[in-house]
Order: structure tokens, then sequence, then C-alpha cells
């Protein structure tokens, strides 16, 4: 009996033991997986766009360029058909027959319908249009068409200096964020060399605190310009016709053209 217990104990300890493991091993694979996606390698980068590609974009892809497209497109179908005349119609078919086809056929031995009763007839009609209100007509789609244009390129001014005006404060933004990113390590080394002067008495208590006001405030400077990044970020996405929520960002790299030197240029041409 002893022999049997000691037995039924080591395969208890046995079974735990693998439960144990199995639940290690699961925890350790949840882990890696975390390290995995967490490590730099697997960090997904924003996808970085142009002004140039934002613009071909939106004058691709945004609703109410379609729109106008569309009715463009069908005013001058209308008025390249304005001029079409309508077509000829041929009809046929049974006149005064009875009901009853034996009376159709000839019946010499009838009187009352010796040649047969009923007929078949053809007719055909052709409508002649008004030359002058077609001529009319054509005019008055082809202008609509450029009413049409004229109102689809109105939008897409508008909507080009929507998404200029976002791109390029998102630009200055970023600027700004990376100016406010060396005055903040400067503070940070200004603060540790005042903290470590304080310590023989070599400067002032106060001016250290001054410092990390100063810091605290270019901190919630860059939160506050971080959020109209934002903004602009999703100002964009929705001119772009996606998700709010989409990440990108922006090429801040541009060239800055001296207004003088296109002036020459103009000047040299005229």
């Amino acid at each position: 009996m002893i022999k049997r217990v000691k037995i039924y104990n080591n395969q208890k300890e046995l079974s735990t033991f693998s439960i144990l493991n199995s639940q290690f091993s699961i925890l350790l694979n949840v882990f890696s997986l975390l390290f995995i996606l967490h490590s730099p390698l697997s960090i997904i980068y924003a996808q970085s766009v142009t002004l140039p590609d934002i613009l071909n974009q939106i004058e691709n892809n945004h609703p109410e360029l379609k729109m106008y497209e569309a009715k463009s497109k069908a005013f001058a179908n209308y008025a390249s058909g304005a001029r079409s005349w309508e077509p000829p119609q041929l009809s046929g078919g049974l006149w005064m027959a009875p009901y009853q086809t034996a009376l159709w056929k000839a019946d010499p031995n009838n009187m009352a319908i010796p040649m047969g009763m009923g007929a078949f007839m053809i007719s055909g009609t052709q409508m002649f249009p008004n030359f002058k209100m077609q001529k009319a007509n054509e005019k008055y789609m082809g202008s609509m068409a450029a009413v049409e244009r004229s109102g689809q390129n109105y939008a897409r001014n508008n909507l080009f200096f929507e998404a200029k005006m976002n791109y390029y404060e998102w630009v200055i933004l970023k600027k700004k964020i990376a100016l406010l990113r060396e005055n903040e390590s400067l503070l940070n080394f200004i603060i540790k060399t005042g903290e470590s002067r304080y310590t023989y008495n070599k400067e002032k208590l106060s001016n250290i605190y001054k410092a990390k006001a100063v810091l605290i405030s270019l901190s919630n400077e860059i939160t506050d310009m971080e959020n109209e990044i934002q903004q602009k970020k999703v100002s964009l996405n929705t001119l772009l016709n996606r998700d709010k929520a989409y990440e990108f960002d922006i090429d801040t790299s541009y060239i800055v053209k001296d207004p003088e030197a296109s002036s020459e240029q103009i000047n040299t041409i005229a």
C-alpha cells in the first residue's frame, strides 16, 4: 500500500509540473510576442507624402470634384445629342378585322362578304425637328457644361487652398517643435548644471525653479503644437476622402524661393 501511494503522488507531481510547464511556455510566448511588437525593428513608420501628392489625390478622389466632372460630362453629352432626330417608327396590324377568322376569307357564295372582311395595314412615321430649337438647346447645354467646369475649378481652388494651408502650417509647427526640443534639451542641461552648482552654494535655488517653470511651459507648448498637428492631419485626411485616423507624415523639405529673383526673371522674359 505504501508503494502505491508513493507512485500516485509521483504521478500527481508530474502532472502538476507539466501543467506549470505549459503555462510557463504560454507566458513566455506572449512576452516574446510583445517584445517583438515593441522592438525598434517592428515599428511601422508613417508614410511621408509631399504637397503635390496630396493635391493629386484631392483632384482624383474628392467626391465634390467628381460630382462636377460628372455633371459637365452629362451636359456635354446632352449638347452633342441635341441635333439628333427621333428614330422612324414602323407599325403594322389588322384593321377592321372581325374576331371570327372564317370571315376574313373571300366567299363568292356569300353575297354579304364576297371579298372577305378586314385588312392588314402598314404605317410609317418620321418626326421632323425644329432646327432652330435644336441649335438653341445645343448652345444651352454647352454653356451649362462650361458652368459646371467653372464650378469644378472654383471648388478645386478652394480645396487646394485648404490643403496648402494645412500642409504649410503643419510644416511650420514641426519646425517650431524641433526648435523647442532644442531649447528643452538646453534647459535640461542648465537645470542639471544649476543643481550641481547649488550643492556648492554657487547657484540660487530660485533660478533653478525658474528654469524648471520655463521647461514645463515649453513642454505644454509642445503638447499644444502636437495637438494642432493632429488637427491638421484630420483635416487633410478629410480632404483626401479617407479615414480620419489614417497615420501619415509630411515631407518638410522645401525650397525657399527668392521673390526678387523671380521678378527679375519675369522682367527678362517680358
